[in-house]
This record gives C-alpha cells, sequence and structure tokens, in this order.
C-alpha cells in the first residue's frame, strides 16, 4: 500500500522529499549529457574535444603570446586545475538554471521536487571536471617524465581539494536554485548568466594566481566568492601558493546565504504548483 501525503513546507521537508526521490537524480543528470550533443555528427566524442580546443586555445594565449606565469608551477599544469574548477562551478549554475526547463515533460508524467531537477545538474558538470582531471593528471605525467619534478605536493593539505571541489559545487547549484524558476519562464535569466559568468570568470583567479593580484585590489578579489573554493584546491596541491583565509569565509559565508533562500524559493514554487496556484514550469 502506497499513501499519497499532502506536501509539506520547510527546509527540512524540501530535503527529506528530494532524499525520497533520489533515484531520478542520475537519469535526469544523464538527460542533460545526451540533450548537450544530441543531433550531433560526433556526439559523445564531444565530451573530450570542447575541453581539449578550450584548453588547447586559452593555454596559447595567456600561457604563451601574453606569458602569464603561475610561479614555480608550468602553466599549462596550472591553469588546467584551475579550469577544472571554474568548470564544476560554472556548468553546475548554467545546467541548475535550465534543469526545469529542460525536464517539462518529466514535469508532466511524474512528480519530481524541483530541488532534484536543479542538483541534477552535478552530473553533467561532474562529468566536464572529471574530463579536465583527466588532462591535468596527463600534464602532470608530462611535466614528471620531463623534468623529473612532481609539482603536486601531496599531504595533510591535500584534505582542502574535496572541501574546494563541494563548496564549488553548492555555489554553482546554490545560486541555480534562485534562479531556475526563472530560467524555466524565460531565457533572459539564462542570457543573463552566461553573460556574468564570462565577466566573473576574469575576476577569478583562474587565468593568473591570486598572488599576481596588486595589493590594493585583493580584498576585490576576495570578495569573489568563487575565489574561495578555487584557493582551497590550489593550497591542496600548491604548498608554496599564496592563500588567502578571508575568501574562504566569503565562499562559505555566500554558500550559506544563497542555499537559505534559494532552497526556500524553490519548495514555495513547488507547493504552489502542487495545489494549482501556479503555472506549470514556473
Amino acid at each position: 500500500m502506497h499513501v499519497v501525503k499532502p506536501e509539506r513546507p520547510g527546509l527540512i521537508h524540501a530535503w527529506s522529499d528530494a532524499w525520497a526521490h533520489r533515484q531520478y537524480f542520475l537519469y535526469l543528470g544523464s538527460t542533460f549529457l545526451r540533450k548537450r550533443y544530441a543531433r550531433t555528427w560526433l556526439g559523445s566524442l564531444w565530451l573530450p574535444l570542447r575541453p581539449s580546443m578550450n584548453l588547447g586555445a586559452k593555454i596559447l594565449v595567456f600561457g604563451g603570446l601574453i606569458g602569464v606565469s603561475a610561479g614555480r608551477v608550468p602553466y599549462p599544469l596550472y591553469f588546467i586545475i584551475a579550469t577544472a574548477i571554474w568548470q564544476l562551478f560554472s556548468e553546475c549554475f548554467l545546467w541548475s538554471i535550465r534543469s526545469i526547463e529542460l525536464n517539462r515533460k518529466v514535469a508532466r508524467e511524474i512528480y519530481v521536487p524541483r530541488l532534484v531537477y536543479v542538483s541534477s545538474a552535478i552530473v553533467p558538470s561532474g562529468v566536464d571536471f572529471l574530463i579536465y582531471a583527466g588532462f591535468a593528471v596527463i600534464a602532470l605525467i608530462y611535466y614528471y617524465v620531463r623534468s623529473g619534478i612532481f609539482y603536486l605536493t601531496l599531504g595533510y593539505s591535500t584534505l582542502l581539494v574535496p572541501l574546494g571541489l563541494v563548496l564549488a559545487a553548492l555555489l554553482g547549484v546554490g545560486a541555480g536554485l534562485l534562479a531556475a524558476g526563472l530560467g524555466a519562464r524565460a531565457r533572459d535569466m539564462r542570457f543573463l548568466a552566461q553573460f556574468s559568468m564570462g565577466f566573473v570568470y576574469f575576476l577569478t583567479p583562474v587565468i593568473y594566481p591570486l598572488s599576481q593580484v596588486p595589493d590594493k585590489w585583493r580584498p576585490v578579489a576576495e570578495l569573489n566568492p568563487v575565489t574561495g573554493a578555487m584557493e582551497l584546491v590550489k593550497r591542496g596541491f600548491f604548498v608554496s601558493e599564496s592563500f588567502s583565509i578571508n575568501a574562504v569565509w566569503v565562499t562559505l559565508g555566500v554558500v550559506l546565504v544563497i542555499w537559505v533562500p534559494g532552497l526556500w524559493f524553490v519548495r514555495r514554487r513547488e507547493l504552489a504548483f502542487v495545489t494549482g496556484s501556479a503555472p506549470e514550469g514556473a
């Protein structure tokens, strides 16, 4: 016997409801990947091709033509690792905004909490991150064979790496929680998000280390919530890299600030839709 109970408000019930429907997480996440490469000739081959072209072009421009330095670490290795973190955040954010829109057909047939839709953005983002991580491993092996130096420092500080990755993913999905409802109703939110990501990218220490930011602009860079997650991963791998604890506190604070109202907003719209007081896809 299956008992159908009315939906209850509250953040705790939102989490419990999402956990009860966790079996849809991977299915919805894999749907993003299928739709991304639908109607393409190369299909899944684009999974490694897109990152390789992105990395190749930017390493050539920033590391070669402009001559950006990462200290004692080879710039390509530094840039690949930094880009992997950035992609995890940005893809989580962009996919989570489109999550409800892309799954409207599923929403018409079965009930799935909106938190599951939005959080399933971690699946395609995680796949992209693993591909970038694979390129980082290849670069690490190449430089080790070439110079005999293992440029990553593994130890207790390496425990900071998973913390930074989790914060990057939570930051992206949390921001998506606030924008997913609007993204399902109008494409303006998607265009605005893509533009803002292009702007925030240059304010985040991806292309350059934080140590190269002038002192008078360092506080501004530390206010960027992505910087803290980036700094944790870099500190975990490159002990010699300068570290900003202020940036980490900013990231932690922003994650808490956006997740609480974001989860409340998604749950509120969800209950309104179930009761029939909100339009479909809102």
